[in-house]
Formats: structure tokens, C-alpha cells, sequence
């Protein structure tokens, strides 16, 4: 999979529908907006649908879109409003005072809100992780994302478990530099506990 490292290139293979772009955002932007809709529906099946939705509604669309944060902001506005449909849906079979309703719609709209930006900070992680060299990348997903042991993916990579922890080290270095420089080290300590242990 390519690393996208140019942003106009990645742009203009996804308005001419290349397959292997489409793979590269939808690897970018699935598991933060997966986890956005989660916090929303609190219904893992229900969540993962509504990503996906999110990315075909975007396909339909796709040569009107001049910008990767105009792309982000389509997809976390999608999934927004597609796990509030949802859950008034969920709600219209009860027979609630309608004062009750409102508060409720409006508590789940401030936790969408919440969640919107916890997915925007994983998605800035998740970002800074694709940019790391590809061994680092690599080791760090297997880690991090994929929950394998030092011996696992030394074997899987045909590497001695040192360059593996070497590898880890600095991506963890990196990553840890780069959550304090942004200021997103809470959210950041939410995802990934074992990163800043």
C-alpha cells in the first residue's frame, strides 16, 4: 500500500476512483470513524455500518472534494448525523415526554460533539504514525493496532527482536514528542494507554 506521501496525488487518484487510493484513506479514516460512531450508537455492528455508509455517500461524491480536510470533514459530519438519525430512530417506538426527548437528543448531540473530537485526535495519531519511516510504521501497527508480541513480529518481518524494540522505540519516541507538541496528550493517553507508560 502506498504511503500517500503527497497529498495532491492522493487527491487526484481519488477523483480519478484508483482503487489503490481509495484503500489508503479508507485505511487512513475507517478505525477513527468506527470508533467516532461507536461512542455514538454504543452498538458495534450498527457503527461499523454507519462508517462504511459514510465512505460510499463520499464515493457518490467524490470528484467535488479539493481537499483532504474537506474529505475528514465530510466523513465526521457523516457519521455525526447518521448516529444521530439513528439513535432518534431507536427512540421513536417509546413513549417519552417530548421535553425528555429534546434533553436526550441534545445530551447525545454534546457527546457526539465529545467524540468528534477524541476521532479527530486519533486520526491525527493515526496520521503521524503513516508518516513514520516504514519500518517504524510497521512495527508500531503490529504493536499498537494488531496487539502482537516482539517475537511475532520480529519472525513476521525477519528481523532479531532487538531491531524490533529499536524500531518501537523510536516510534514511540516520535509519537510521544509529537502528542506533547500538539497538545492532545489526554485523548491520546485514552487510545493508546501502553504508549505513555
Amino acid at each position: 500500500m502506498s504511503n500517500y506521501n503527497d497529498d495532491k496525488l492522493l487527491l487526484d487518484d481519488l477523483r480519478e476512483g484508483e482503487e489503490q487510493a481509495v484503500r489508503h484513506l479508507f485505511h487512513l479514516y475507517y478505525p477513527s470513524l468506527r470508533y467516532f460512531a461507536i461512542d455514538i450508537v454504543k452498538d458495534t455492528q450498527e457503527a461499523e455500518d454507519i462508517a462504511i455508509r459514510a465512505f460510499h455517500k463520499y464515493l457518490e461524491s467524490r470528484s467535488q472534494f479539493e481537499s483532504l480536510p474537506a474529505i475528514r470533514s465530510f466523513f465526521y459530519t457523516t457519521v455525526k448525523n447518521a448516529g444521530i438519525d439513528y439513535l432518534r430512530k431507536q427512540h421513536t417506538h417509546q413513549r417519552y415526554l417530548q421535553d425528555v426527548k429534546e434533553q436526550a437528543y441534545e445530551t447525545a448531540d454534546e457527546q457526539a460533539e465529545q467524540s468528534m473530537l477524541e476521532a479527530k485526535v486519533l486520526q491525527l495519531i493515526y496520521e503521524e504514525v503513516e508518516r513514520l519511516p516504514i519500518q517504524c510504521s510497521t512495527v508500531f501497527k503490529a504493536y499498537f493496532f494488531e496487539g502482537k508480541d516482539t517475537a511475532s513480529i520480529a519472525a513476521a518481518l525477519n528481523l532479531s527482536s532487538q531491531t524490533v524494540l529499536n524500531h518501537k522505540a523510536r516510534a514511540v519516541q516520535h509519537l510521544r514528542a509529537f502528542v506533547k507538541k500538539n497538545g492532545i496528550f489526554p485523548v491520546a493517553l485514552f487510545a493508546f494507554p501502553g504508549l505513555f507508560k
